[in-house]
């Protein structure tokens, strides 16, 4: 009889291997999963993350123009109606008349013609009265808000439309 090499726990040379091979595929599979999907994936959740924060802040810059744009007509609206035009509700027509009379006078003065010709200009003159430099600063400031606000109500809904494209660029 031959001698039988004596049997150990110990697995075969095949079963050895496979067992190393499958820890070495293994391995190279977390550093693969760790350092190359997972990376990628935090990647893009960071790029998405930020551009969901500048979509954000861009949609809060463009309803924010649309309010300016609004505010500064309905302001615009309420200076005129109020301040400005004959019979207004908050000063009685003072600065219209008064921005009527030192209208015909100053042309009057430049031409050097008399303007009682002009329809309406000898009664704007007729009516105008002797104006108090506080009523005039005042008519004067009332005048300068009211183009301000009619700017504004012109520039800010650009400024809203350039936001808009902004947006639709990047398709935030």
């Amino acid at each position: 009889m031959s001698e039988q090499p004596p049997r150990t726990n110990l697995p075969d040379d095949e079963t050895l291997i496979d067992e190393l091979e499958k820890q070495r595929l293994e391995a190279r599979f977390r550093v693969f999963e760790e350092f190359a999907l997972q990376d990628q994936r935090k990647y893009y959740e960071n790029k998405s993350f930020i551009n969901r924060r500048a979509a954000s802040q861009v949609n809060v810059m463009r309803a924010f123009f649309a309010f300016l744009t609004g505010l500064s007509a309905a302001a615009a609206g309420l200076i005129v109606t109020a301040f400005l035009v004959p019979g207004a509700f908050a000063n009685q027509g003072q600065c219209a008349s008064v921005g009527l009379a030192a209208s015909v006078r100053a042309y009057s003065e430049a031409v050097g013609e008399d303007m009682s010709e002009v329809p309406g200009a000898a009664e704007a003159a007729d009516q105008s009265q002797p104006v108090s430099s506080e009523m005039l600063a005042q008519c004067s400031s009332w005048n300068t808000l009211a183009r301000i606000f009619i700017i504004l109500s012109v520039i800010a809904p650009v400024v809203g439309a350039a936001f808009t494209t902004l947006a639709d660029l990047y398709q935030w």
